[in-house]
C-alpha cells in the first residue's frame, strides 16, 4: 500500500498564488498490474479535485513488490509543484504476541438469565430485520457518508433492546449486541426495507439520484405524446471547443495510422471518439465524460501493456485530457458535475442488475425520442454487454461508469417530471406507454452508494 506525508505545494500558473493539499487527502487505487519476472508490478494513482487547481493525479509504480519503480509522477493541471509528497510503500501490520489474544478477540460468556437458544433466536431476529449499510443504502461523501432512506443508524444494542427488553435483562441483550458486532466489525446498521416503496420515497430517491448524477442538460417533454428528450448546454467557448475537437481528431488518426499503436476502430475507445467527434461536438458534457473516461481507459492499458508508450498515443492522451480539462476549465457547472461524480462511487453491475435494464429497454424507447432516445440506446447496449468478470473488460477501462450515470440520472430526471407534472402524467397514463411501464416488475438487486436508489427507479419503470 502506498504510503503518503507531508505536504505538496503548488503555485497557481495565473494567479500565482500558492495552495496546499494535504497527504490524507490522498486516497489511492491500483489501476493496473500485469505479471513481470519479479512479480507483479501494479500502477498507483490518487486524485484529488481541488476547487481552484482544478483535477490533481498523483502516480506510483510498484515493482517488485514492495518498491517504488523509478519517480513517482504528478499531474497538477498545469500548474507549478513547488513541494512534493513522501513517498513509500509499507505492507506491515502492528505485531501480535500469539500468546496473548487480543482483547475484542475474547468472546464474552452469556449470563446465566439466556440460553444458548435464547441468544440464538435474539440474533437471527437482528439479522432478519437489518442489514450492513454497505449492501443497499446510498452513499454520498459530499453528504456526510450514507444516507439512512430507512431509517437509523441503529446500533444492535439499541435494536435489540427495542424489541426484546420485555424478554430478557439488559445484560443479556447486551452480550448478544456486543457479539454482533465483534463478527461484523460494524457498529452502525439498517432497517432492512420490506414495504413496497411509496409514491413520497420514490420521489426522494430520484431527487436523491438526480442530485449525485448531474448532467449539463435539461430534459423537455413533447407536449403532444409526452416523450422526453435533452437539450444540451451551449459551450461557452464555441470556438475553443472546436479547436478542441480537431486536436483530437488529428491525435486520434495518427494513432490509427500505425498498427503499432494498438488502437484498432472496433476498440470502444475509438468508437466512443468517433461518436463524440460526429453526433456531440456541440455537447461539452458529452464531450468531458468521453474524453475522461477513454483517457482513462488508454492510461490503463498502457499499463497493463496492452497498449504502447508511444509517442503518438501519449499525444491522444495530451489531446484528451486538455479536452476535457479545458471544458471544465470554462464551464463552471461541468466543472461541478465532475466534482460530484468524483465524490459518487459508482459500483459494479451485478448479473441482475443488468438483466433488468435490459428487461426496461422497452420502455426507455417507448418513453424517449430523438437525441435522448438515441443515446439511451446506445448507453444501454454498452451496459448490457458489460461484464465485470471479463478481463478485458474492466470497470477500470472505462466500461460502463458514465452508461451508469446517464442512464440512471436521466431516468431519475423523467420521473420526477412525470410524477411532478399533473398535465404531463395524464398525457403519458392516456398513452400506450403505460402498459409498457407496468409491464416492467423487475426490481434491480441494490448496488452500493448513490446507484442503490436507482433499484426503486427501474421497478417503477
Amino acid at each position: 500500500m502506498i504510503q503518503t506525508s507531508g505536504t505538496a505545494v503548488i503555485r497557481h500558473r495565473d494567479t500565482r498564488e500558492v495552495y496546499q493539499i494535504s497527504s490524507n487527502e490522498l486516497d489511492w487505487e491500483d489501476v493496473s498490474r500485469h505479471e513481470r519476472d519479479m512479480g507483479p508490478e501494479v500502477l498507483w494513482t490518487a486524485r484529488v479535485y481541488h476547487p481552484v487547481l482544478g483535477e490533481l493525479e498523483w502516480s506510483v509504480t510498484e515493482y517488485p513488490e514492495g518498491a517504488i519503480s523509478g519517480t513517482p509522477e504528478a499531474d497538477v493541471n498545469g500548474h507549478e509543484l513547488e513541494t512534493d509528497f513522501d513517498f513509500q510503500i509499507d505492507y506491515s501490520a502492528p505485531d501480535v504476541d500469539p500468546e496473548e489474544p487480543d482483547e475484542d478477540d475474547v468472546v464474552a460468556p452469556l449470563p446465566a438469565s439466556i440460553t444458548n437458544g435464547d441468544a440464538d433466536e435474539m440474533r437471527q431476529w437482528f439479522f432478519e430485520n437489518y442489514e450492513d449499510p454497505a449492501n443497499s443504502l446510498p452513499y454520498s461523501s459530499g453528504d456526510g457518508g450514507y444516507q439512512w432512506i430507512n431509517g437509523g443508524p441503529y446500533t444492535p444494542l439499541e435494536a435489540l433492546q427495542e424489541e426484546f427488553d420485555r424478554t430478557y435483562s439488559f445484560e443479556a441483550i447486551e452480550v448478544v449486541a456486543k457479539s454482533i458486532e465483534d463478527e461484523d466489525g460494524t457498529y452502525e446498521w439498517s432497517p432492512r426495507d420490506r414495504e413496497e416503496p411509496s409514491d413520497d420515497r420514490i420521489i426522494r430517491l430520484a431527487e436523491r439520484l438526480d442530485r449525485h448524477l448531474p448532467l449539463a442538460e435539461r430534459i423537455v417533454s413533447n407536449k403532444e405524446t409526452g416523450a422526453f428528450n435533452i437539450v444540451a448546454k451551449l459551450a461557452v467557448k464555441p470556438n475553443f471547443l472546436r479547436s478542441t475537437l480537431s486536436q483530437v481528431e488529428d491525435a486520434l488518426e495518427d494513432c490509427l495510422a500505425s498498427a503499432s499503436n494498438g488502437l484498432r476502430e472496433e476498440d470502444l475507445e475509438v468508437r466512443k471518439l468517433r461518436r463524440m467527434l460526429s453526433k456531440y461536438a456541440n455537447d461539452p458534457q458529452m464531450i468531458e465524460m468521453d474524453a475522461t473516461s477513454v483517457h482513462n481507459s488508454i492510461l490503463t492499458k498502457i499499463g497493463t501493456e496492452e497498449l504502447p508508450r508511444s509517442g503518438e498515443i501519449h499525444n491522444l492522451l495530451d489531446a484528451l485530457r486538455d479536452a476535457a480539462r479545458g471544458i471544465r476549465g470554462t464551464d463552471p457547472d461541468i466543472a461541478e458535475n465532475r466534482r460530484i461524480l468524483q465524490a459518487t462511487n459508482v459500483p459494479e453491475l451485478s448479473p441482475e442488475v443488468i438483466q433488468t435494464i435490459q428487461d426496461a429497454a422497452p420502455v426507455i424507447e417507448a418513453i424517449t425520442e430523438g437525441a435522448l432516445q438515441e443515446q439511451m440506446r446506445e448507453d444501454i447496449a454498452v451496459l448490457t454487454d458489460y461484464s465485470g468478470q471479463l478481463v478485458e473488460v474492466s470497470r477500470r477501462d472505462g466500461y460502463g461508469h458514465d452508461e451508469i450515470v446517464r442512464v440512471t440520472g436521466r431516468l431519475s430526471r423523467i420521473l420526477l417530471a412525470i410524477k411532478k407534472t399533473t398535465e404531463l402524467a395524464k398525457r403519458i397514463e392516456n398513452s400506450t406507454i403505460i402498459t409498457l411501464i407496468v409491464s416492467v416488475t423487475a426490481v434491480v438487486t441494490a448496488i452500493s452508494s448513490v446507484i442503490a436508489g436507482a433499484s426503486w427507479l427501474f421497478s417503477f419503470l
